[in-house]
């Protein structure tokens, strides 16, 4: 049986999805346009507000994405999802600008039961040991990244290349050469 979808110009969720695709195909102006008309179609709309932050981040105007996420965050309206994606966005925005303090205290607030950012929350201190060259401590927070969500094989892949950035090639091979069979 065939399903038809009836999605209405007016529903948010039909821009979020469409700036999400655009997000995946590096097509980040539309992206935007696309996350800013969902959310001009729900103002209250925590979740579209967390990726256009995300997507404001992925094309570096930190500024923006900031106002995002504090907005997200302090608004205890937003659901838990939006909030924690949104401490996700601003502990990245604190790796980048190298204030690993702050990222750590944005990612201590995160709870472990939460799954699907969980696996983010590893990779996040993972990068951000990384780049105090803490390789074998960003190295188990990589394998906890994979094992705890469906985020494996992005883990995987962060971890073979820090690892092979940094001289551990046999190993970081291995850990690619695992991504390669995970991707059909």
């Amino acid at each position: 049986m065939k399903r038809h979808l009836n999605w209405s110009p007016n529903d948010p969720l039909l821009y979020m999805g469409i700036g999400s695709n655009y997000y995946r195909l590096g097509e980040f102006d539309k992206a935007i346009q696309a996350m800013e008309k969902a959310i001009g179609l729900d103002p209250s709309f925590g979740e579209a507000k967390s990726l256009l932050g995300d997507f404001y981040l992925a094309s570096c105007n930190l500024d923006d994405a900031r106002r995002l996420f504090d907005d997200v965050i302090r608004n205890e309206n937003n659901s838990m999802f939006a909030r924690n994606m949104a401490q996700l966005g601003l502990a990245d925005i604190f790796v980048a600008e190298k204030n690993p303090v702050s990222a750590h205290e944005l990612l201590d607030k995160i709870p472990e039961n939460d799954s699907i950012i969980v696996g983010s929350k590893y990779c996040a201190l993972a990068r951000m040991l990384e780049q105090q060259n803490n390789i074998d401590l960003a190295r188990r927070y990589y394998l906890r990244a994979a094992f705890s969500t469906k985020q494996m094989v992005g883990a995987y892949a962060d971890l073979g290349v820090m690892l092979v950035k940094n001289g551990e090639n046999q190993e970081g091979y291995q850990y690619l050469q695992k991504v390669k069979i995970l991707i059909p």
